[in-house]
């Protein structure tokens, strides 16, 4: 590996060998006034309104700068990447958009006071009952009695749910109905990420299984080598922001069509839902009852046995987590 020369910036040093457009974009918005920019034009938008474009004259008003030759350099600098120039004047671009909604789902919206909540809903894994918490962006499920499904160093034990979550999808809601909300969003995030298609950049998602080697579970606890109580995992990253997710693989099966027309077809209407809140006590209730096995190491095959009303569906996956075979 080439030590890096003198002349390059920090930034530079750091972006390169992954993407050197990624130093570009950083640089562009290292810049006081441009973001003020941003802002101004979001405040400016409105939702469906085409006739939103600012002119010239009031952008450099609402940013507030008095040196017209500045503020052009300035705006020149966004133009293209983050800024649309129009007959009509200035809108942000669809990038410009998704930086200022990254900056207020993050810590643009002051998260609401909110304490931990006991929830109706029981622990899976023991029946007890269980904790809605947010901590540090993440919402959080935890057992009052058991190790949960999973720990985590820095959190609470006893997890059951944890997911990335926007101070915003706090506000107004009850703690149930935050619940409800995560509950919507992450299998919808899991369903696309199935589908090889990223939630957050629709980059390529690429999917590959895990599992623990050494794993052993007591009542109660989760596996001391891997910190879960699920031996095989899908994990899922993007090839472009490398954003993705980890799920059991008893649940990931859900997702596949062949595992949800085999429900649908041995349960009553709309009692076994993979993307609503209401839907959810059904599919822990399957999970519970899906059995993987690991078959072979070469090639890696697992097999999942997902039982029904009597019926058994045996499903087999290989190491990128993609069924190969299904039988009933």
């Amino acid at each position: 590996m080439t030590a890096p020369s003198q002349a390059d910036s920090p930034l530079e040093t750091v972006a390169n060998p992954v993407a050197p457009a990624m130093a570009d974009a950083f640089a562009l918005l290292s810049n006081e006034t441009r973001l003020a920019i941003l802002l101004s034009l979001w405040e400016a938008s409105a939702p469906y309104n085409e006739g939103s474009a600012v002119s010239f004259a009031e952008l450099r008003k609402r940013v507030g700068m008095q040196d017209g030759s500045q503020f052009t350099y300035h705006l020149d600098k966004l133009v293209g990447n983050f800024v649309r120039r129009t007959d009509e004047g200035y809108r942000l671009s669809g990038t410009g958009r998704a930086i200022v909604w990254a900056v207020i789902e993050g810590t643009g919206v002051e998260s609401p006071p909110f304490e931990a909540s006991e929830l109706d809903e029981l622990c899976p894994c023991c029946g007890a009952s269980t904790v809605l918490r947010y901590e540090d962006a993440h919402l959080l499920v935890t057992c009052t009695e058991c190790e949960g499904r999973f720990s985590i160093e820095g959190f609470p034990p006893g997890i059951v749910l944890l997911q990335t979550f926007s101070p915003a999808g706090l506000t107004d809601r009850t703690p149930e109905e935050i619940l409800e909300a995560a509950t919507v969003q992450r299998h919808h995030r899991y369903a696309t990420l199935f589908e090889g298609v990223c939630p957050r950049c629709a980059g390529s998602v690429a999917s590959t299984l895990f599992w623990c080697e050494e794993h052993h579970l007591t009542t109660g606890s989760v596996c001391r080598a891997c910190g879960r109580r699920d031996r095989f995992l899908v994990r899922f990253t993007c090839a472009v922001c490398e954003d993705g997710a980890q799920l059991p693989l008893s649940r990931a099966v859900v997702l596949h069509p062949v595992t949800r027309a085999f429900y649908y077809d041995r349960v009553a209407d709309g009692e076994f839902r993979v993307a609503d809140f209401d839907g959810v006590p059904s599919i822990w209730e399957a999970v519970r009852g899906h059995r993987p096995e690991l078959v072979s190491e070469d090639p890696v095959r697992i097999s999942v046995t997902v039982s029904c009303d009597g019926d058994d569906l045996h499903l087999t996956v290989d190491e990128s987590a993609t069924v190969v075979g299904a039988r009933t």
